[in-house]
């Protein structure tokens, strides 16, 4: 649950995650694939509603827009991790967002 105990705490985490995940990595760099998730895990319980409540409205989006090849990448990268780590029932589920790159108009 989040913060106020209001939500489930599964919706959204993955979209979160990758949005988190390789600041988490550059932060952390010895830390065990498994530690970092496990820390991740801990800290969306403590986020507040509002914040939860964006991120699974993120999620149930088709495309999800990331300004990067890196941010694309960090998200690809969360989703391996949790896949192999993660402890939270029900986070994939659902269907996921395809995580593309922004597109700037030429200059």
């Amino acid at each position: 649950m989040a913060a106020n105990g209001q939500l489930t705490s599964s919706g959204g985490f993955l979209v979160w995650l990758g949005a988190i995940w390789a600041e988490m990595v550059n932060r952390n760099p010895k830390a065990t694939t498994q530690a970092l998730v496990a820390a991740a895990e801990s800290t969306w319980f403590k986020l507040p509603d509002t914040q939860v409540l964006q991120y699974k409205d993120l999620e149930k989006q088709p495309v999800l827009q990331v300004q990067s090849e890196a941010h694309r990448k960090s998200h690809l990268e969360a989703r391996a991790a949790f896949t192999q780590h993660g402890t939270i029932g029900g986070v994939a589920n659902g269907k996921e967002p395809q995580i593309v790159v922004q597109q700037r108009p030429p200059s």
